[in-house]
């Protein structure tokens, strides 16, 4: 029996590798076949953990009604057992697939609040800063942006004394976003070349190219193409290795830069080769702030394969 149980966290595991590797339809089949052999009652832990999983597939899928009753499941299982971290991990998923459907805000909100509020019980330190994070991201499409900032900040105060580079970039890119809304350019720019650090050090490819996109994009709306250009340049070879969206929003800034140092003829060129990495990524208009909020969320790979760039798109649930 404990041979049985230790090849199915294995098997829970490379369910977990699959999400990070961008394949959520294969995360999604093969968590449907090992929810069909756990038994609920002698494996409550485990089946709780796979229900997350599963819920993060579906949700990579598009089916987010899906991901939700598997959430459900999940915190119904935890609570019932009084296991209050992975009641509170459920909850902080359940909020991330609830902020992708734009007529579920509120509910998010309240997820992500009830996760905080456990997690700092628990003592998970890192689950309760990605939960003000998320809270912080709310507010800020919801227009409050001074909440907004002072969330960010808090969650990076929280991170990094944990030391983790992804994550502080995350939200130092969304801070940014937030400073530039509030029309602190200078301060905005501070906080990209920041997360350009952080995530460099982190090996986060498509949210590097995407914050060099975005730092570009700021530096030429306050006149300065030789930094446009710098952002650019350093992640010029990287962006091949990024997702398509991405690879297009440094194409669209780089078409920018090329007209305005009168180069209409290579703009051209780049905005159509940026079209045919949108038509790749097969992401329509309507889907862009979907993935933008992917993106911002920090989903996993697999939930968040078109990356959307706000400062190309300018485009807010």
């Amino acid at each position: 029996r404990g041979a049985r149980r230790d090849l199915r966290r294995i098997e829970a595991a490379q369910i977990e590798g699959r999400l990070q590797g961008g394949d959520a339809a294969g995360a999604d089949t093969a968590a449907r076949a090992l929810l069909a052999s756990l038994d609920a009652a002698a494996d409550p832990e485990l089946r709780s953990v796979v229900l997350v999983l599963a819920a993060r597939a579906l949700s990579g899928l598009g089916d987010f009604d899906g991901a939700v009753n598997r959430l459900q499941e999940a915190i119904a299982l935890a609570g019932a057992r009084g296991e209050g971290l992975q009641e509170a991990q459920a909850r902080y998923q359940l909020g991330n697939v609830l902020a992708l459907q734009r007529l579920r805000k509120a509910e998010a909100g309240q997820a992500w609040q009830l996760a905080a509020e456990v997690f700092a019980r628990a003592g998970d330190r890192r689950g309760e800063a990605q939960a003000l994070a998320n809270l912080a991201l709310l507010a800020q499409q919801q227009g409050r942006l001074r909440e907004a900032r002072i969330g960010y900040q808090d969650a990076l105060e929280r991170l990094a004394a944990l030391g983790l580079p992804r994550e502080q970039g995350r939200v130092t890119f969304n801070l940014a976003v937030t400073e530039r809304e509030l029309g602190e350019l200078r301060i905005a720019a501070t906080h990209l070349d920041s997360a350009l650090q952080l995530l460099a050090s982190a090996g986060a490819t498509d949210l590097r190219v995407a914050a060099a996109a975005t730092r570009a994009d700021l530096a030429l709306s306050m006149g300065e193409p030789a930094s446009a250009r710098a952002a650019l340049t350093a992640v010029a070879e990287l962006r091949m290795q990024a997702v398509p969206l991405a690879q297009s929003g440094w194409l669209t800034a780089s078409a920018r830069l090329a007209l305005l140092a009168g180069d209409s003829e290579a703009a051209a060129q780049q905005l159509v080769d940026a079209q045919t990495l949108r038509e790749l990524a097969n992401v329509e208009v309507a889907l862009l702030d979907l993935r933008l909020q992917q993106l911002r969320l920090g989903l996993s790979s697999a939930a968040s394969a078109g990356q959307a760039l706000l400062a190309l798109e300018d485009i807010e649930a």
